[in-house]
């Protein structure tokens, strides 16, 4: 018997006594025990499994491979560090034809199964994905995972918390609410993308993101940070609008009508234009109120925390101080938050989605409190740092182009307001609801086809504080959507045809209307 047993083998030992203590070894079966189909029952025909039951075999066949296969082992860690979606995701039907030396990681898995087993797995769980978890507080990250240990367990998520495989074996079930303190490899399904054709032996599958921002190719460059909107910020359209459209007086040349000249040359003494298909609205900006950490950092899945979560209120370290980072890495659990916003227009009965993921360091300035002890003849110097979110302060975090785009503002087609609904979107049971507005559009006497004659909403160029019912028609809208039911609600606005994009100049800055649901306030521009 080999007693040098490893630390992972000491915990799962003492754990596995504690857990069985508490329940009988029939409900470890009957829950846990599934043997792994090797050949179909019926000659001929494909193994039928469910979906959870796939996950079952999937994690026990990936524990053989993962314990057997160093290569295996280096395969995952190199694939996971890539983050593709922005996390450390191996998407099975992404990495299944790969090679390792000279075989696929398919044909690996079919080793220890079948050709029938694993084909079952792929048609139940299309989105079969494979997470490398980071836990900080335990200094568990996937790039110190140490390949050259045979004894890394797959990790499975259960009614009572996670269970763990070795070596094709149900070893132990973390329960609800506790992390482990060494490495695991979890079986899940990815939340970030879309299989739009299935894996085939012979093809790739087409895969594409549930919103570009997760796609990590796409946002090579970090979120640049300012304090200010200059003009290449704000962009030169909107720029040229503001030449013409600057006044707050309720003229000609009032602020309100720098859309009409956007998109459609509209000016003071052009009264007639065509709509520009060449210009495209978005969000230049965002910020987020602090104290929406309190409700947006409460999902944790699969063993893991999904939202950012403080993990370590204060730490302490003798004779070197802390970087930024380091600070990041040990007060803070792993992940970005998955915000979601939804454009209500009347174009549509649904409401377009755009997902946008941001780190806690992105969005907010965590202002720590840091006390120093100075060095004598008995001590070492000695650096402390705590953390406190009612501290935290918003940082203005701005976007790429089209990262979160409006599309274009065709008043043929839409009306006059638009409403955008913000969530932090915590994966649960999904729900479908409906909802309604009241919109505001012009008749063909103003937009007919591609034209429109006149700035304003009236004849003299009304607004809505006096809305020209001559050239204007009222309707409600019924809106169908589909959330999360536990997604955490961060407000509504609605913006209006006629708000101004550039509120006034500063120098040679400009200063944009915001708007504010009461925790997201952002800025809206033109290119």
């Amino acid at each position: 018997m080999n007693l040098n047993f490893s630390r992972f083998t000491l915990v799962v030992f003492i754990l596995s006594l504690s857990f069985c203590t508490s329940c009988s070894n029939n409900d470890l079966v009957d829950e846990y025990d599934n043997k792994i189909p090797t050949r179909s029952e019926t000659d001929g025909e494909p193994v039928a499994i469910n979906k959870d039951s796939a996950k079952v075999y999937f994690a026990k066949i990936l524990s053989k491979a993962v314990y057997e296969h160093k290569d295996v082992r280096d395969f995952l860690k190199k694939e996971a560090m890539k983050e593709f979606d922005m996390n450390s995701d191996v998407l099975y039907a992404l990495a299944s034809n790969k090679m390792i030396s000279d075989q696929s990681f398919r044909d690996i898995l079919v080793s220890y199964s079948s050709e029938d087993t694993i084909a079952a797995i792929e048609k139940s769980v299309p989105l079969l994905n494979i997470l490398i978890p980071s836990f900080a507080l335990f200094d568990i990250t996937v790039s110190n995972l140490d390949c050259n240990d045979s004894e890394i367990p797959i990790a499975l998520s259960n009614d009572k918390g996670m269970g763990l495989y070795l070596d094709g074996e149900f070893i132990m079930n973390i329960p609800n609410g506790e992390l482990p303190d060494f490495h695991t490899i979890v079986v899940n399904e990815n939340s970030r993308v879309i299989i739009e054709h299935p894996i085939t032996r012979s093809s790739a599958p087409k895969v594409s993101f549930i919103s570009p921002n997760y796609d990590k190719n796409r946002l090579k460059n970090k979120y640049k940070r300012s304090a200010n909107r200059t003009a290449e910020q704000i962009g030169n359209k909107a720029i040229e609008a503001y030449k013409f459209f600057y006044k707050d007086d309720g003229s000609k040349e009032s602020r309100a009508f720098q859309r009409d000249y956007i998109y459609y040359g509209l000016t003071p003494t052009n009264s007639k234009g065509n709509f520009n298909r060449s210009v495209t609205e978005y969000i230049s900006f965002i910020e987020i109120n602090p104290k929406a950490y309190y409700n947006m950092s409460d999902q944790r899945n699969e063993g893991t925390f999904d939202d950012p979560n403080i993990i370590k209120g204060s730490v302490s370290r003798k004779k070197h101080d802390f970087s930024s980072d380091e600070l990041i890495k040990l007060m803070w659990s792993e992940g970005a938050y998955n915000f979601r916003f939804e454009l209500f227009s009347s174009n549509s009965s649904r409401p377009t989605v755009i997902y946008i993921p941001l780190k806690p360091e992105d969005i907010w300035n965590f202002n720590y409190k840091r006390s120093y002890r100075n060095k004598t003849w008995f001590r070492d110097r000695k650096y402390t740092y705590s953390i406190d979110p009612q501290k935290f302060t918003a940082k203005k975090v701005d976007l790429e182009h089209n990262q979160i785009s409006f599309g274009k503002w065709d008043l043929s087609q839409e009306a006059l307001e638009r409403y955008v609904s913000i969530f932090e979107e915590d994966k649960s049971s999904k729900k479908e609801s409906h909802i309604e507005y009241e919109l505001t559009k012009l008749t063909s006497t103003k937009v007919n086809g591609d034209i429109k004659i006149g700035i304003g909403t009236g004849i003299s160029g009304e607004l809505s504080s006096g809305i020209n019912t001559s050239t204007t028609s009222k309707a409600t809208k019924k809106y169908s959507y589909t959330r999360e039911e536990k997604d955490d609600a961060l407000g509504t606005v609605k913006i209006f045809f006629y708000d101004p994009i550039i509120e006034s100049k500063s120098g040679n800055n400009y200063v944009v209307r915001t708007y504010n649901t009461g925790i997201v306030t952002f800025g809206i521009t033109v290119q």
